[in-house]
């Protein structure tokens, strides 16, 4: 794919994103971008991922974005990451496409989510 054609996907990308995170009805956002429901959704979430990466990278405290309402709710830490990022970011495909945000509860909560961490670690 050509460097414009990846530029301006991620460009696209970021400013659906933005449009949802203020709360335009994602029909709305479908036919300004002349793109279906379900692309909106997907590129929303895609950018979703791409923000806990950033911060996951950077150490920062993780940000709820699981959900349209979670990210209208917490659109102001979220487009705050978001304008550090890229379009070629955007553009690309995730590098830890497997990164989730969990909530613990308890101290036992803890622990289990510590061994289950361990297990995952490779052998050296």
């Amino acid at each position: 794919m050509p460097q414009d054609d990846i530029s301006r996907l991620g460009e696209t990308r970021r400013f659906i994103f933005q449009n949802v995170a203020v709360g335009l009805p994602i029909e709305q956002v479908a036919a300004t971008f002349k793109v279906s429901r379900e692309q909106v959704l997907k590129d929303v979430a895609h950018v979703a991922r791409k923000i806990r990466e950033y911060r996951f990278q950077r150490r920062l405290p993780p940000v709820a974005s699981d959900t349209i309402v979670e990210i209208q709710a917490n659109r102001k830490f979220l487009l705050a990451s978001l304008g550090n990022i890229g379009p070629n970011q955007l553009a690309s495909d995730l590098i830890l496409p497997r990164l989730n945000i969990q909530t613990l509860k308890s101290g036992q909560d803890a622990k289990q989510a510590m061994a289950e961490a361990q297990a995952l670690k490779p052998a050296r």
